[in-house]
Formats: C-alpha cells, structure tokens, sequence
C-alpha cells in the first residue's frame, strides 16, 4: 500500500529512512528528491543510516520533499485524465 507516513513526513521536510520491505518505498524513493528518502537492505545498513542522524532543535519551516506528482493539482490532473 501507500506508505503515508512516508508521504507525510516529506511534506514536512523531512528526509526518510526506510526498509525496502515497506510497501511501495522504493517506487517512492525512486521519484522522490535525491536524497530524500534512504531505502535500506538490512538491519545493519539502517542502523548505520540512523546514526548518521544528527539533531536540529530549530524551528524553521523546511523545504516539502514530496514528488511533484502527489502535490493535489498534478494528482487531480492524473485522476481526471483516467475518467
């Protein structure tokens, strides 16, 4: 299904780290901002992308991060064409 916490957070701004067993992340990934959403293989390699992570406590807006095909009017554009 739709990982749409994913979606969520990169509304957000906020980058993605992810097994490649969540449904549907890897299609993400792959239309997503280059870096935005990190799709991992195995327990090891996303234990290490965690702890790359460093904290940021201020409170700014971030950039969405989220693929131009999800933004309502480009989603409303596909849904409309396929009637």
């Amino acid at each position: 299904g739709m990982p749409n916490a994913v979606l969520e957070s990169l509304v957000c701004g906020t980058r993605v780290i992810a097994t490649n067993e969540s449904g549907g992340i890897i299609e993400l990934s792959e239309i997503s901002k280059n870096g935005a959403i990190i799709v991992t293989f195995s327990e090891i390699e996303f234990c290490t992308e965690m702890e790359k992570i460093k904290p940021n406590n201020t409170i700014k807006l971030k950039e969405n991060l989220l693929p131009e095909i999800y933004y309502l009017e480009n989603a409303l554009e596909a849904f409309s064409s396929k009637l």
